[in-house]
Parts: structure tokens; sequence; C-alpha cells
């Protein structure tokens, strides 16, 4: 134990002998001067990243990014210098791209790669940050727009993007399924309306992008014949009319004994707790009833009901799991337990996150 001890000092010691001070806190986490030489280390992670000792000259060193730096002579990726780029021609436009006179570079493993795409215009290349999913698929220039570095055989002048799954030119709808891949939805008879950042409606029929059951990324469709006013509930939740559609399907949600259809109360239908997808952990409620995912979850009352955390919820009488009562718990002091693991009362009672009962005292 007491050699582990003296190791682990050792190694501190040595780091911070060699670590040195940050050169430009302001510009870089990354890069350290010790001893009139360059070091860089990720973020200053030392200890789990390492560091390496940079050829650059300190007189001339300059941070240009996080990550990019130079000297008089060179231009530097991290630690390592980058023969490939035209010195004199290279910067980082307003976006933070690298480019020089011949390319445009993307951050590969140690080194700037140029951008593989044919013809495009490097002085108006950018990447299009549209949504987070599709963060570097998108890009264009004066010319053309690219997708996963190919351009796109769309009408330049005329395409808009309506939220983060769906877009259209003078002639097609289309969606790029959160960066996965481009498909044609359909043709445009007019302008298509969107309905929030994630459902639009075109063509008399509302679009949804998501998870389907089997957890992949799906295009959902609903016809809308005739509709006078539709509304946004929550992220993944809107209405047309008076029907509800929760991740992209309607909204019918159902008693767990009997599989009936439970009639909501339109008017005040609101989301409590929303996840990513449809068959995680989503909460509803009306004036009349509580539901978690499509099911009602009896007994609840909607004026006291509180969402927990995962699975777990209550109101001023019960405690729920999914949508069952869980039988003889203190609803008043029931709460995630201090280790952050386990849900308890104050008379004993105690669940794993599963809903599986630990400690038992009865009320």
């Amino acid at each position: 134990m007491k050699k582990k001890f003296y190791i682990i000092i050792l190694v501190f010691s040595f780091l911070s002998c060699v670590k040195g001070e940050l050169f430009d806190a302001k510009k870089s986490k990354s890069y350290f001067i010790k001893n009139n030489n360059i070091y860089y280390s990720p973020n200053g992670n030392w200890f789990e990243l390492g560091y390496n000792k940079s050829e650059a000259d300190y007189k001339t060193f300059e941070i240009l990014s996080e990550q990019i730096s130079k000297d008089s002579k060179s231009i530097y990726f991290g630690y390592q210098k980058q023969s490939q780029i035209d010195y004199s021609s290279f910067k980082l436009d307003s976006n933070g791209i690298p480019k020089d006179k011949n390319n445009v570079y993307e951050y590969g493993i140690n080194y700037l790669k140029p951008v593989t795409i044919e013809g495009i215009d490097i002085e108006t290349f950018e990447y299009l940050r549209k949504n987070r999913s599709s963060k570097y698929s998108w890009a264009k220039d004066k010319n053309n727009y690219y997708f996963k570095g190919k351009k796109l055989n769309i009408n330049y002048n005329s395409l808009k993007f309506i939220n983060e799954d769906f877009f259209y030119d003078n002639e097609h709808l289309y969606s790029d399924l959160k960066g996965w891949k481009i498909i044609t939805i359909s043709k445009i008879e007019s302008t298509p309306k969107k309905v929030n950042e994630k459902y639009i409606l075109s063509n008399d029929t509302l679009y949804y992008v998501g998870e389907n059951k089997k957890n992949r990324i799906s295009l959902f469709s609903e016809k809308i014949e005739k509709y006078e006013k539709f509304g946004t509930i929550s992220k993944n939740v809107v209405s047309i009319d008076t029907i509800i559609f929760s991740f992209g399907t309607k909204y019918e949600p159902l008693d767990p004994k009997t599989l009936k259809k439970i009639k909501i109360d339109y008017n005040s239908f609101e989301t409590l707790y929303e996840s990513h997808s449809k068959i995680s952990f989503n909460y509803y409620k009306d004036i009349r009833n509580v539901y978690f995912n499509n099911f009602i979850i009896e007994k609840a009352n909607p004026k006291t009901f509180k969402v927990l955390g995962l699975s777990f919820s209550k109101d001023d009488k019960f405690v729920f799991y999914n949508t069952e009562v869980l039988k003889g718990i203190d609803s008043k002091s029931f709460r995630k337990s201090k280790n952050g693991y386990t849900w308890k009362d104050d008379f004993g009672n105690e669940f794993d996150f599963k809903g599986n009962r630990i400690s038992e005292k009865k009320l």
C-alpha cells in the first residue's frame, strides 16, 4: 500500500515539474511552455492523456485555436508539424475552419486532413450546424450544398431548411434522417408549414422523424385531410385540431389491464416529462388522468402528481413505478436516496432503480 502511495506521489511530482505554464490561457488550455520549449497536452490533462514536446520555436510561437498553432515557419496541429499545408496562405476563417489556397481541412488524428470534395470553392466553404445530429454532415459553398462529402443534386437557390429534420427545394420535400441519409419524401404542391422543430405539415400530411420500435431512425407520417389549427404541446408532442400526436403517431392511451382506449381531454392535455423516444420515460396528464407512455396511471391524481425520476412518480396519496402502485409506501416522504441509486421513504421502505423492493417496513 505504501509503495503505491509513493509511486503516485512520484508521478505527480514528475508531472508538476514537466508541466510548465499555459502559453496563452485565453486561446488554449492545451499548449504549455517550460524552459523555452513548447509542450502540448489535450485540455491540459497531463496525467491521463500525457504530453508531447513540439518542435515549434517559442520565440515566434502563436496559438491560433485550441489545437492549432504556428511559428515563423510552420503550422502545427497539436504538437505535430503540418508539412502538407501552404504556410503563407493558411488561415482559420470566421467559422474556425482551417484553409489554405489549396484545400479546406478537417481534423484527423494528429494531422489536418484535406476535405476530399471535388470542385469545392475554398473561400466560401462552410459547415451547416443545423442540428446536433448532423453537425458536420452538411456543408455548402457559393455553388453547391454537400452532405457527407458528396454534392447534392438539388436546386441550390431554392433550398430552404424548415426545421432540424426537413428541407425542400422548388420540386421536392426531403429529410436527412438526423444526419444518417437523405431521402426524398414527396413532390412539393405548396409551401410546407413548420409546426415546431420536429414536425411539419406538407401536402395534407404530418411528418416527423424519430426512433421506431427497433430504435432505428424512421420517417413517420399521418394523413391530415382537413384541419383548422395546429399547436405545440412539447418538442415531440403536437396537436392538430383535437388530435394529439406523440413522437410521430396519434396518441391513444390504453388501460393497462383491459387494453381499452382512454379518451383524453384535448384542451387540458400537457406533457409532464419527455424523453428522447416514445419507448422511454414519458409522462402526460389532462384534467382527468395521468399517463405513462401509452398507458393510464390508475388512481393518480393529476392535481398533485409529480414525476420523481426514471419510472418513479407520486401524488398526494400513492407512489407509482411505471403505472403500478407501490403498496404501503409513504408518499409524502418518498424520495431518491442520498446514494443516488435507490428510492425510499421515512419508514424503511426502499427500492432499486428497477422498482424492486430492497427493504420493507409496514406503515
